[in-house]
C-alpha cells in the first residue's frame, strides 16, 4: 500500500525543489561536464538516502573527447516478499542534451522518480520495486552499448518477466 501524503506535505513544492536543484542550480548535465554529472548523481543518491534507501551506484566508463569518462546509474530497491516475482523498474534519466538545463528532459522525470521512491519506502508488496536514475540517455549514446538503461536491464540484474516504466516515455 502506498503511504498517504501527510497533511501539508507540499508534494508540488518538493517536485519543484528537485527540478530547480537539477535544472536551475546544477544545470546542463552531460558527459562533457563531469562535475555537473557528479553533482546530479550525488543529489539523487542523497535524496534516495533521505527517503530511507541505501542507494547503489553502477559506475561505468564511456569514451569521451579526452579519454574515458566515468558515468553512473543510481538505484534504490524496495524488496518484494516473493523472491522470484517480477521486478518493476521505475526509471528516469538525469543527463541532459548538451547546452540545455534539462528541466522537462529530464529533471521533471527525476523529480517524479524521487517522489515515488519516497512514497513507496517502507511499504510491502509481492514484487520488487527498483527506482533507477539512468545516466547516458541523451545523444551521443542513442543506440549504443554506452547507454545507461541496458546496464540495469541486463539478464544478470533483471528477471525476464519484469516490467519497466520510465520518463520520458518516448
Amino acid at each position: 500500500m502506498i503511504k498517504p501524503l501527510p497533511s501539508g506535505s507540499g508534494t508540488n513544492a518538493t517536485l519543484a525543489r528537485h527540478v530547480l536543484r537539477l535544472a536551475g542550480e546544477i544545470g546542463d548535465r552531460n558527459y562533457l561536464l563531469a562535475e555537473a554529472q557528479k553533482s546530479a548523481a550525488s543529489y539523487i543518491s542523497d535524496q534516495f538516502r533521505l527517503s530511507g534507501y541505501e542507494p547503489i551506484e553502477q559506475a561505468y566508463p564511456v569514451p569521451g573527447p579526452k579519454g574515458q569518462v566515468q558515468l553512473r546509474n543510481i538505484l534504490a530497491k524496495r524488496p518484494g516478499s516473493q523472491p522470484q516475482s517480477p521486478i518493476l523498474v521505475v526509471g528516469a534519466h538525469y543527463d541532459t542534451k548538451s547546452g540545455t538545463p534539462g528541466a522537462d528532459d529530464n529533471a521533471s522525470g527525476i523529480a517524479g522518480l524521487l517522489e515515488l521512491a519516497r512514497r513507496f519506502h517502507g511499504t510491502t508488496g509481492s514484487i520488487e520495486l527498483r527506482f533507477v536514475a539512468f545516466d547516458s540517455e541523451e545523444p551521443l549514446f542513442f543506440f549504443t552499448k554506452n547507454k545507461g538503461i541496458p546496464r540495469i536491464t541486463s539478464p544478470t540484474t533483471y528477471r525476464p518477466s519484469s516490467t519497466m516504466l520510465r520518463w520520458p516515455m518516448s
